[in-house]
C-alpha cells in the first residue's frame, strides 16, 4: 500500500462526526507516516521533545512482513521529553551492535510536541500500530550486569551484541515464537486500522 493511499484511507470521512477515540490515533498515525522518512546521522533530527518512530527495510528473512521500501510499518516507536537527537542516535548505537541488522536498513519519522504530550502520543500511536520492537527491551537504557535470575531481553536474544546486556538464556523457540506472533500482531494492527486499503499494492 503506497503512501497516498494510506493519507487517504486515514482522512476523517466526509460529513462524519468527529470522534476522538477514532480519529485522533487516525490523524496522528497519518501525521507520522506523512512525516520524511530520514536516514544517515540522527542529528538531523531536532535536539527537542517528541515521538519517533522507526521503519525497516532490508534482507533479514526475519522481518520480511513489516519490510517496505515506503517505510510504512514501524518497528518501534518512542517518545522523549529531551532531545529526539539523543534518544535516536543511542538507539541507531543498539541497531550498530546487534547482530543480523544494520543501521543503513533504518529509516526514522518523528513528530515534534511539547514536553508535556509526547508520553501521551506515544501511548496512542504504541496501540494504534503495535510495533515489533516496543516491551522487548530495545529502548531500555539501563546498561550493566544482570540482575541474578533476570532473562535476556527478547530484543537481546534476536540480536545479541549490546555491552551488558547478558541475562540468562531464552530457550530459542520461544523467543522465535514470541517474534512472530509480534509480527502478525503488528500486520493485523495495520489490517484493521486500513481494512481492504491495506492490501492494495
Amino acid at each position: 500500500m503506497r503512501l497516498l493511499a494510506v493519507w487517504r484511507a486515514l482522512a476523517i470521512p466526509e460529513n462524519e462526526l468527529f470522534n476522538p477515540d477514532v480519529h485522533l490515533p487516525n490523524i496522528l498515525a497519518r501525521e507520522l507516516l506523512c512525516a520524511r522518512a530520514a536516514h544517515g546521522s540522527p542529528a538531523d533530527a531536532p535536539d527537542l521533545a517528541g515521538v519517533y518512530a522507526l521503519f525497516y527495510n532490508g534482507p533479514s528473512p526475519l522481518y520480511r512482513p513489516i519490510s517496505s521500501p515506503d517505510w510504512l510499518i514501524p518497528i518501534y516507536i518512542g517518545s522523549t521529553d529531551g532531545s529526539l537527537t539523543q534518544r535516536l542516535r543511542n538507539h541507531f548505537e543498539s541497531i550498530k551492535a546487534g547482530a543480523g541488522i544494520e543501521p543503513d536498513q533504518f529509516r526514522y519519522r518523528f513528530l515534534q510536541l511539547s514536553p508535556d504530550r509526547h508520553r501521551g502520543v506515544e501511548r496512542l500511536l504504541t496501540v494504534w500500530f503495535r510495533p515489533v520492537w516496543n516491551g522487548t527491551g530495545f529502548g531500555a537504557k539501563v546498561h550493566g550486569v544482570h540482575r541474578q535470575g533476570q532473562e535476556t531481553s527478547l530484543w537481546d536474544t534476536w540480536h545479541p551484541g549490546r555491552t551488558g546486556r547478558g541475562g540468562l538464556a531464552r530457550p530459542a523457540p520461544a523467543a522465535k515464537l514470541a517474534l512472530q506472533q509480534r509480527l502478525q500482531r503488528s500486520q493485523d494492527a495495520m489490517r484493521q486500522a486500513l481494512g481492504d486499503d491495506w492490501d492494495q499494492p
